[in-house]
């Protein structure tokens, strides 16, 4: 199976839930590689804003969270979601309703029991609006 299909496939079944994730169904996976980068896009609506009209830093966290745990999913056999260490998340600046949004999410490091990774989002002009780094615990049994 493609990389891309392969993402698209796992993204559909996280998001497909009554929990919080069901907020990211308006997220489109564009393309993936086997080496876990992720790139995806979303246009921001009045579900996903604060009371300012502008992209809610907690759903900004969210795509963070998804779509770095897809990219650890597409390079462990069977796909590993892993638990959160640490997720942090710097915001540069607003997105407003209406906006469209590219995400990237990708792999820096991956040792036996530790995965670091990086996700960045940007607007149309390529212009930076959020950048993040995201450590998980791989679970072994």
């Amino acid at each position: 199976m493609c990389v891309t299909k392969r993402a698209v496939q796992l993204f559909a079944e996280s998001v497909r839930t009554q929990g919080f994730d069901r907020l990211l169904a308006p997220v489109r996976i564009t393309s993936a590689t086997l080496k876990g980068t992720v790139l995806a896009n979303f246009t921001v609506d009045g579900g996903h804003s604060n009371v300012r009209s502008v992209l809610h830093g907690g759903l900004t966290a969210t795509l963070v969270d998804s779509l770095t745990t897809l990219s650890l999913q597409l390079v462990t056999q069977p796909p590993q979601r892993g638990v959160s260490v640490d997720l942090s998340v710097q915001y540069l600046r607003a997105a407003k309703v209406g906006e469209d949004i590219s995400i990237e999410s990708s792999i820096r490091k991956m040792g036996n029991s530790v995965a670091f990774l990086d996700c960045k989002l940007t607007d149309s002009n390529q212009k930076l609006i959020a950048s993040a780094t995201h450590i998980k615990y791989l679970a072994t049994e």
